[in-house]
C-alpha cells in the first residue's frame, strides 16, 4: 500500500468520502492508473522539477558551456544556438541536432550515445514560470524514442534525475553537488 503525508491523506480521504470510495479502493485505483500510464508511455521518460529562479536563468544554465559542466554528467563541449544547430557533450560522447530553439521556453534536440549502437532519441526541456511567478520555474524534461533504445532507458532514468537535481542545487545555492 502507498504511504501518504498527512495533508495528502486528508485530501485523499475527502475525495473518498465525497465520491463514496474507501481509501483502500482509492489506493488500488491509483496503483492501476500508475501502471497503465507507465505501460502506455514506455516510449518516454518524463521528469519535472521546480527550480527557485526565473526561466531566463534556467535557460542560460542549459546552454552555457561553463555552467553545464558544473552539473551535467558530461560537459557541454559545443553548441550552435539555433534550430538546426548541433550540440555535443563529453567530447562527442553524446551528440545531437537542435530541433526546437525557443529561448526561455523550449529546447528540443536529438540525442545519440556515440558507439552505443542505440538509435537516436529526442530530449525536450520545457520551462514554465510556476504559479504566475518569475521566481520559480517548472522544468520538465521529456526523453522520447526510448522504445527504439531500451538499454538507454535504464541509464537515462537515473541520469536525468541526477542531472536535474544537480542543476536545481547549483541554481538555488550556487554550490555543486559532490557525487564522489
Amino acid at each position: 500500500m502507498m504511504k501518504y503525508s498527512a495533508p495528502a491523506t486528508f485530501a485523499l480521504c475527502l475525495l473518498c468520502v465525497s465520491s463514496g470510495l474507501s481509501a483502500a479502493n482509492a489506493d488500488k485505483d491509483k496503483d492501476k492508473d500508475k501502471e497503465a500510464a507507465m505501460a502506455a508511455n514506455e516510449d518516454a521518460f518524463t521528469y519535472s522539477i521546480y527550480i527557485g529562479t526565473n526561466p531566463a536563468a534556467v535557460w542560460s544554465s542549459l546552454i552555457d558551456k561553463e555552467v553545464v559542466s558544473k552539473y551535467y554528467l558530461a560537459p557541454l563541449t559545443s553548441i550552435e544556438p539555433r534550430e538546426g544547430g548541433s550540440l555535443s557533450y563529453g567530447d562527442g560522447m553524446i551528440t545531437g541536432k537542435i530541433l526546437t530553439w525557443e529561448p526561455n521556453a523550449v529546447l528540443r534536440h536529438t540525442f545519440l550515445f556515440a558507439g552505443s549502437g542505440a538509435e537516436e532519441t529526442t530530449v525536450e526541456y520545457r520551462l514554465e514560470p510556476a504559479a504566475d511567478s518569475d521566481k520559480v520555474t517548472l522544468l520538465t524534461i521529456t526523453h522520447t524514442g526510448l522504445e527504439k533504445a531500451p538499454d538507454i532507458r535504464q541509464h537515462i532514468s537515473s541520469g536525468w534525475v541526477t542531472i536535474l537535481s544537480s542543476l536545481k542545487t547549483l541554481l538555488e545555492t550556487g554550490k555543486v553537488i559532490q557525487w564522489k
